[in-house]
């Protein structure tokens, strides 16, 4: 008698934060770890990480909202609040990757072709990590702070993983009519990176601009100030207590703690999987310590997930 058919799991992980903290970085490292492909070492064992850019759902050009500022009393464009996405696609989209496993057709990217600063990473620091991951796919019974090593169940031989790299994902449970309300419940992993409003406009206006659907983007003066600033802490202020993103602390609630408001204690994507996972430091920790906690908690985080799959499953 022939055992059973070997399947896969698709995970998708929110990974957020303002703009330039390094989200799209970071992506690109876990990118590097995170694909394995199957081989004897690995018990036929395989794992893949695709990347997903929130910037690749923008409205047309033509379609971006404008806001007035003290800079820019004629009215300009608007790219960094919830208004600019077109959210329809972006939902059905994450809706396709956790159906069927894979990005739809119609999706193309157009993020790479947007310059991301120098990592300073070496890459013996990603080699080592991969490796780890792959011993980590040859063994289900490594050790670990978890009691769901990977994979949990027999009949898992591969997993997707797709991060999702965006600077709005986790929108206020507070306000129950937000556009992007039902991201959250899609995602089963929520990662966030913190930065100082001094750190990224720095970063911020080191960058040449953003190719567009139509075109291409540069920032005017006291854009970041009056623009993607106020409207980051408008949007991620919820997070944290008096809502001071830059120095104050992780709510009660919002990283899986009972109580609050955040999405801690959901069990399941229409429950929001676990709470919001953030990152070390407060803006100023480097590239290296970034990598080495996204790793650790990604590999935790899919235990968790499949462990919790399994327990659905009995």
């Amino acid at each position: 008698m022939s055992g059973p058919s070997k399947s896969s799991a698709t995970l998708i992980i929110g990974l957020s934060g303002p703009s330039s903290s390094g989200k799209t970085t970071l992506a690109r490292h876990l990118r590097s770890i995170f694909n394995v492909p199957a081989s004897d070492k690995t018990n036929g064992r395989s794992i893949s990480l695709t990347i997903i850019h929130q910037d690749d759902f923008y409205k047309p050009d033509s379609e971006i909202p404008t806001v007035k500022t003290p800079s820019h009393p004629t009215p300009i464009q608007d790219w960094d609040c919830a208004a600019s996405l077109n959210i329809p696609l972006f939902t059905s989209t994450l809706h396709h990757i956790h159906t069927h496993g894979a990005l739809p057709p119609h999706l193309h990217s157009k993020e790479d072709l947007n310059a991301v600063g120098p990592s300073t990473v070496p890459p013996s620091s990603i080699t080592s990590h991969h490796s780890a991951i792959a011993s980590w796919l040859s063994s289900p019974t490594t050790p670990t702070p978890n009691p769901f090593p990977f994979p949990s169940s027999d009949d898992v031989s591969h997993l997707s993983l797709f991060i999702l790299d965006g600077f709005l994902l986790y929108p206020s449970p507070l306000v129950p009519d937000h556009p992007l309300k039902g991201i959250p419940g899609i995602l089963d992993i929520k990662l966030f990176l913190r930065s100082t409003f001094a750190l990224t406009k720095s970063r911020r206006e080191k960058r040449k601009g953003y190719v567009t659907i139509e075109g291409f983007w540069e920032d005017p003066e006291g854009y970041v100030e009056e623009v993607v600033w106020p409207n980051f802490v408008g949007e991620c202020g919820w997070m944290f207590e008096g809502g001071d993103v830059e120095r104050g602390e992780v709510r009660r609630g919002v990283g899986g703690g009972v109580g609050g408001e955040g999405y801690g204690g959901g069990g399941g994507r229409e429950g929001g999987g676990g709470g919001i996972l953030v990152g070390p430091g407060k803006g100023e920790v480097g590239m290296q310590e970034l990598v080495d906690w996204g790793v650790e908690v990604v590999r935790g985080e899919v235990e968790r997930c499949l462990g919790r799959r399994d327990v659905d499953k009995g």
